[in-house]
């Protein structure tokens, strides 16, 4: 009753954006949830030190989770399991480590306005298929 495939679809400075697809068998019964679990690695290889904690319990009609609070340059493992009344399933892990990074966008001119408090610069995302407005913290390159 494990989720597969579980994938990272978006890293920002603070933040991980994780996906994955549902078991394929749930043993008859109806899942009950996903448990997004977190391992901190600090700047080390996956230490078997770390402990494994909960980051979120995720409702069973969603297959995807933002985990925030990330700390830039630290190493991050995640993995999901699916739930039942039954219990935890066995986990679904990603094949290497998270680091949380800038954001980097490369803007045209079209894509800032400029006031004389601030320069707000705005970035698409196709997987959202929406404009976003690019946070604190960002480079933009020329």
């Amino acid at each position: 009753m494990a989720p597969t495939s579980l994938r990272m679809d978006g890293v920002t400075r603070d933040s991980v954006t994780l996906r994955w697809d549902a078991p394929r068998d749930t043993g008859g019964v109806p899942l009950s949830g996903y448990i997004v679990e977190q391992q901190d690695g600090g700047k080390t290889a996956p230490g078997s030190a770390a402990r494994w904690k909960v980051a979120a319990y995720v409702d069973p009609a969603r297959t995807w989770w933002t985990v925030g609070g990330l700390v830039q340059g630290y190493e991050y493992w995640f993995r999901v399991r699916a739930e039942n009344p039954d219990g935890a399933g066995s986990a679904c892990a990603l094949s290497s480590a998270v680091v949380p990074k800038p954001v980097v966008c490369k803007l045209s001119y079209n894509d800032c306005q400029i006031s004389s408090r601030l320069l707000q610069c705005y970035y698409y995302h196709a997987s959202q298929h929406r404009r976003h407005f690019l946070p604190g913290g960002g480079n933009l390159l020329p």
